[in-house]
């Protein structure tokens, strides 16, 4: 049963004038490999193409016939040259020059390649008209290895011609053998009669030669047909396979040797153009993925070198950063013995505040002492005073006898009053003193906890010097460290560069020869001339 794929749209995809598809299928005509160009144009995925039948582009207005004689062709192990019109994967449709041809090695099938091309709009606007007359049976045409041919009631008769070259010698040698013996047994059998030598001598040497003529005439007519004009269409398909031209049409009428040539020179033209066109198809992509690399190591190579820059002005950082912790670690350590010097110091201030405070609290005792004593002086003032109070009575009692006395009682008691006096006065200056002793006993109190604060925090400043110190050491070698990473780095990213370098220079190499290789392989044709032969057509 014919496959029918639908929907169809009639909109045509144009192959473009480089695009060539490329297919191979397996002896029952399972798809094996297609090239990205078959996946663009037919719009199916590599997947659904794959494994599938080679049928599953065919377009509903491709007669049968066409089919039946492509594989009756391929089967027969001959190669198959015709205009197809293909389905995409979305209805659409796209017109191809197919070539098809058997897969061989040591004589056994393996399977089948196709090479299509785009084709001129001649051959596809006479390939529609053909195609349309052959589904609607409005021709007699019919389709033979390809070739376009009308069904006739002579066409067995020329099959009968269509034989071997040598077979068509042997068939002329023959006649000639049996015209030669003819006139032989003639000549025998006439030659006795004297009358008839006079009379049909001349008559049959006419014949003869007449006979003789149109044997030459049509000897030389067949051997033109049968060779040499065969032979000139070979040397022309030849000279234009030789000049590269892959897309010429090479037809091999016929079922002799000049055919049997022709076939594999067909054959021959089909497979160049598969390697022709896989190499081209393969020059391309590594050209452009060439490029891309070439893009991209040259992108590579500035970010390298600006990273070769930064890790130079790294380095230069990082030997400065050196330097500085360096010196940091140096003023760490002077800072170190400076709070280690205050620490002591402070020590120091805090055991001479201690020796203050203790000065001060026997100044506090002596000065209590003394007020003790002025306490005394004072009491001892006062029964002076009463001493004197009573000497001055008992000598005014005395009267005149008792003057003297009385002047005496009355200095003692002014002395015992100014003693008095001066006893207030010193206990008020002790009591001033002795305040004031209190006071600096509070502010050495006070000094004293903000020595032992100054010392607290000056030992923890120590401390905190000390593992600044300690971190400093550290940082410094971390920082050699990474000053030694960033110089095997530096050297590993100038190496990088030369390599890059190198790989630039190498795919620039590559892109040389593969323009080159694309220069070569464009030497040969496989687009079709608007000027040149059309495939289909009345044989």
């Amino acid at each position: 049963m014919t496959r029918q794929n639908l929907p169809v749209t009639q909109r045509e995809y144009v192959l473009g004038d480089d695009e060539i598809i490329v297919s191979k299928t397996d002896i029952h005509g399972n798809i094996t490999y297609v090239n990205d160009t078959f996946v663009h144009v037919s719009g199916f995925s590599e997947q659904e193409l794959m494994g599938a039948p080679q049928n599953i582009v065919r377009h509903p207005d491709m007669p049968a016939e066409a089919f039946r004689d492509f594989w009756a062709t391929l089967k027969k192990g001959k190669a198959w040259s015709g205009i197809i019109k293909n389905r995409c994967k979305n209805g659409d449709h796209y017109w191809v020059e197919a070539h098809a041809a058997p897969i061989t090695e040591n004589g056994t099938l393996l399977g089948y390649t196709s090479v299509r091309v785009k084709p001129t709009r001649q051959q596809i606007q006479q390939a529609e008209e053909l195609y349309a007359a052959m589904t609607s049976n409005a021709t007699q045409a019919t389709l033979h290895e390809g070739e376009v041919v009308e069904r006739s009631v002579w066409r067995p008769v020329r099959a009968l011609f269509d034989t071997s070259i040598r077979a068509r010698l042997m068939l002329w040698v023959t006649l000639l053998m049996v015209l030669f013996c003819f006139n032989a047994v003639f000549l025998w059998r006439f030659a006795a009669q004297a009358e008839l030598q006079n009379t049909l001598m001349p008559l049959f040497a006419e014949v003869l030669a007449v006979s003789g003529i149109l044997v030459a005439g049509v000897g030389g007519w067949a051997l033109y047909h049968a060779l040499i004009k065969p032979l000139a269409l070979a040397r022309s398909d030849i000279s234009q396979l030789t000049d590269g031209n892959l897309n010429w049409p090479i037809h091999a009428r016929g079922n002799n040797e000049i055919s049997d040539l022709m076939q594999g020179l067909r054959k021959l033209q089909i497979n160049m153009r598969l390697l022709v066109s896989q190499i081209r198809e393969s020059a391309t992509r590594v050209d452009a993925d060439m490029f891309d690399l070439s893009q991209g190591n040259t992108q590579l190579a500035a970010r390298t070198e600006s990273q070769a820059a930064s890790v130079e002005q790294t380095s230069v950082s990082v030997q400065q950063l050196t330097e500085l912790v360096s010196s940091n670690v140096d003023h760490s350590r002077e800072a170190n013995r400076l709070v280690a010097a205050t620490a002591q110091a402070a020590k120091q201030g805090a055991g001479s505040t201690e020796q203050v405070r203790a000065t001060m609290h026997a100044i506090q005792e002596s000065a209590r002492k003394i007020v003790d004593i002025i306490g005394l002086i004072d009491g001892i003032a006062f029964q002076t005073n009463i001493l004197a109070l009573n000497a001055a009575v008992e000598a005014a009692r005395a009267g005149e006898q008792g003057k003297g006395f009385a002047v005496v009682a009355s200095e003692v008691r002014n002395l015992a009053l100014r003693s008095a006096s001066s006893a207030q006065e010193i206990k008020q200056l002790i009591n001033n003193a002795v305040a004031r002793i209190d006071q600096g006993g509070q502010e050495v109190l006070a000094t004293e906890a903000i020595m032992t604060q100054i010392l607290e925090s000056a030992e923890k400043a120590a401390h905190l010097m000390e593992d600044i110190a300690s971190s400093g050491k550290e940082q410094h070698q971390g920082i050699h460290d990474i000053l030694d990473a960033m110089t095997t780095i530096r050297t590993v990213t100038n190496d990088n560069v030369a390599q890059v370098a190198h790989v630039t220079d190498t795919t620039t190499g590559v892109q040389h020869h593969t323009e080159r290789l694309l220069g070569l392989v464009d030497t040969f044709k496989l687009t079709p001339r608007q000027n040149g032969r059309l495939l289909v057509g009345y044989a």
